[in-house]
């Protein structure tokens, strides 16, 4: 291979932060989701603090979650109708004065909590959303979007690992409740920010799109690619119940934070490499490749034999995870109708928050009697069961270009009828 392709290969990142354009949406949006998973932490730190009680706190915990999952597409929707300007600024000045409120109503009035959380879980910017969004509308090339969405998946790793630290410096130096207060303003700062960049503004108002209840999962390739999604998810929730599980199995259930780590790293290093790549073979053929990769990472975790072989397993399984969350939301990308972009990849979040509950479910069932290399190679197993579905359905996951010409067709049909009917009118007034 030449130094030339070479050069093709590895320029993904660097033509993506060489547009000046990009770099303020990608601070923003970083620092709006810093520190969701502080948020969510800190919930239960301060609930089971005030209460004495950790069943109440994963009540309250389960009402946020409810929320973020019962309201989320919703609010996406009025991103995409309304415009990232509008929408971003008001939820980020809902959230942090609903978690006050929840902060407040304790421990005494722990219905009144309960609604908090739900409503606090419902107004979370939806900075995720409205990002991935605008990279799948305002980005052109294809290479450009690679880019951006394997930033996306390494910097969701980056938030697994920041958040917990954040919670963990602001507890020493403060309490539980001051560090969600924190975790919030931040939160709002970040979708504030992001609402008023150049391209947070040029993509303000997208106020023609036609009202559907559907939304974009009016796109049955689109909820076929969701059923890939929640299979994932559903083997990667085993994956986390059986990791802590198999941390202490090996002696030392402290170490399953440093598992986790050794993930997350693998993850990123994996979402670094996929960025700066550029691939001949179109996405949903290297969707195939990306789920066998994942399958086989989650099998290499069953044949660890303690915490120093099972880090090493992680390490090495982990790779695949964010190039194949790359993927994915190039598809959704595609997929989804371009007026519903926000919409469409908050019904990501969704798909696996279901796949994850149902997986963990599932793992905990097995884990005593069947112990922590049987969930691994479960989870492999079904992970293996989505790469042979993936690989099925993946023609319908093209872009048809029949459907562009349509679309074309039918904006310049419509842009005719316009002319004839100002003709028809100049007509008139003569």
């Amino acid at each position: 291979m030449s130094d030339t392709e070479n050069g093709q290969k590895s320029a993904g990142f660097a033509a993506f932060f060489r547009n000046p354009d990009v770099r303020a949406p990608v601070v923003w949006s970083a620092l709006g989701r810093m520190p969701l998973y502080l948020v969510s932490l800190g919930l239960v730190l301060y609930v089971a603090d005030r209460t004495g009680s950790y069943a109440t706190a994963g009540l309250v915990l389960a009402a946020y979650t409810v929320g973020g999952a019962a309201f989320g597409p919703f609010i996406a929707r009025e991103v995409d109708r309304r415009g990232q300007r509008i929408v971003l600024p008001i939820t980020g000045v809902l959230f942090p004065v609903l978690l006050v409120g929840l902060v407040y109503s304790l421990p005494d009035r722990i219905g009144v909590t309960l609604v908090w959380a739900l409503l606090a879980g419902g107004a979370i910017p939806p900075v995720s959303g409205a990002i991935r969004a605008l990279w799948g509308t305002w980005l052109t090339k294809e290479s450009e979007r690679q880019a951006a969405y394997a930033m996306e998946a390494v910097l969701a790793e980056v938030f697994v690992i920041t958040g917990p630290l954040l919670l963990s410096l602001l507890i020493a130096y403060f309490s539980a409740g001051t560090a969600i207060l924190v975790g919030a303003v931040i939160a709002c700062l970040g979708a504030v920010g992001l609402s008023f960049t150049k391209a947070g503004r040029e993509l303000a108002v997208t106020g023609d799109v036609k009202r559907d209840w559907a939304g974009p999962l009016r796109s049955r390739s689109l909820v076929l690619l969701f059923v890939v999604l929640a299979g994932c998810t559903f083997a990667l929730g085993m994956f986390n119940l059986a990791v802590p599980a198999a941390a202490e199995d090996y002696g030392s259930a402290n170490a399953a934070g440093v598992l986790y780590a050794c993930s997350g790293i693998g993850s990123a290093l994996g979402g670094v490499w996929y960025g700066r790549r550029k691939f001949t073979a179109p996405v949903e053929h290297q969707l195939t490749w990306g789920l066998l990769a994942f399958a086989v990472g989650l099998g290499i975790a069953a044949l660890a034999w303690d915490n120093w072989s099972l880090g090493v397993a992680l390490a090495v399984g982990g790779v695949s995870i964010a190039p194949l969350s790359a993927m994915e939301f190039m598809l959704v990308g595609r997929l989804a109708p371009k007026r519903t972009l926000a919409e469409a990849f908050t019904w990501v979040m969704t798909a696996n928050a279901i796949g994850m509950a149902a997986g963990s479910q599932v793992a905990g069932l097995m884990a005593e009697p069947l112990g922590t290399s049987a969930i691994f190679g479960t989870a492999a197993v079904a992970a293996l069961a989505v790469t042979v579905f993936g690989h099925l359905v993946r023609d319908r996951f093209v872009e048809p270009p029949a459907a562009e010409e349509d679309e074309a067709a039918a904006e310049a049909e419509e842009s005719g009828t316009e002319a004839e009917e100002a003709a028809e009118a100049k007509d008139d007034r003569t």
